[in-house]
């Protein structure tokens, strides 16, 4: 025990000097690195960044400027924007927020065009580097430090914008699932639009669900739902979804056919993980119908384009 203490006694200073070395060479450890270029990928020095309704700083002649983590919860979801003009600065607001909208520039008179405030990414909050690229083609792009790469519009989440800068990522999903009441298994294929509406934190999603239920039968579902996520943990996300179902169930034998339709309502909720280029998606379900509770479980993977 003695020869432990004194062995620990030794590598104390080395330690206390080795942990302030690697946070200083992780440039992480702070928290979020905001990193600014012009559009050649010069750094941008000067520019004022905002977090809700309080500028951070400027940056510096690095282009950078380094926010604290708990400046906002971690794994919050956050938009960044960026205002562009003689005055241009950066804007990370929480979900639902929009502080460079109202910010006073905004309020003065024969304000151009050049000078609105545009959306350039969704991300959640976490330690890493922001990426934000300025001009006429304005970028933003999420990097980690660990060489993992850069990740565009923070879509490793849930990101994503569409040309107009409002949001929406576009996406499938592919699945397999088995209804308890009716006793079969059926493919599913759903196409979806990743927060579509800027100020909607909602999924919206339509697809269909094919049960060749016996030799004669076969049973097709349409889906129209909204979902909302969240992420308990980096990688872990929850979500619910809602929404309306046909149900069409088919009889041919070849000498007769018949078919019924029943419009009702579904409930269904899971957890995605990413798993490569795709989330892995797991989920529970109830649909309406038929006078009838209709329980399932779907499992697949999910691909956003």
């Amino acid at each position: 025990m003695h020869n432990i203490r004194k062995l620990f006694l030794l590598l104390a200073p080395i330690l206390l000097l080795a942990v302030p070395a690697a946070a200083q060479q992780s440039g992480l450890i702070s928290g979020v690195v905001v990193a600014v270029t012009d559009e050649d990928g010069q750094p941008e020095s000067d520019v004022t960044v905002h977090v809700g309704d309080k500028p951070i700083g400027d940056t510096n002649d690095d282009g950078t400027v380094t926010i604290g983590l708990n400046e906002i919860d971690e794994g919050e979801r956050v938009t960044v924007r960026i205002r562009q003009g003689d005055e241009t600065s950066v804007h990370i607001d929480k979900e639902g927020e929009n502080h460079c909208d109202d910010d006073e520039a905004d309020e003065a008179e024969g304000e151009e065009d050049d000078d609105a405030c545009v959306v350039v990414g969704y991300q959640d909050w976490k330690r890493g580097y922001f990426n934000i690229r300025l001009g006429d083609d304005p970028w933003f792009g999420y990097d980690d430090g660990n060489d993992n790469g850069m990740t565009d519009m923070g879509d490793d989440d849930r990101g994503g914008m569409d040309d107009d800068g409002e949001g929406g990522g576009f996406g499938i999903e592919i699945g397999l699932g088995y209804n308890f009441d009716f006793e079969y298994g059926g493919f599913t294929v759903r196409g979806f639009a990743e927060e579509p509406i800027d100020a909607l934190p909602l999924d919206f999603e339509v697809g269909f669900e094919f049960m060749p239920a016996t030799e004669f039968n076969s049973i097709l579902t349409f889906m129209l739902d909204t979902s909302y996520g969240c992420n308990v943990t980096e990688d872990i996300e929850l979500y619910g979804a809602a929404g309306l179902r046909v149900i069409r169930w088919s009889f041919d034998s070849g000498a007769f056919s018949s078919s019924t339709s029943e419009t009702g309502f579904a409930l269904r909720g899971g957890a995605r993980y990413p798993v490569g280029p795709v989330d892995l998606f797991g989920e529970v379900g109830i649909s309406f119908a038929y006078g009838s509770n209709l329980p399932e479980v779907r499992g697949g993977a999910r691909y956003q384009f």
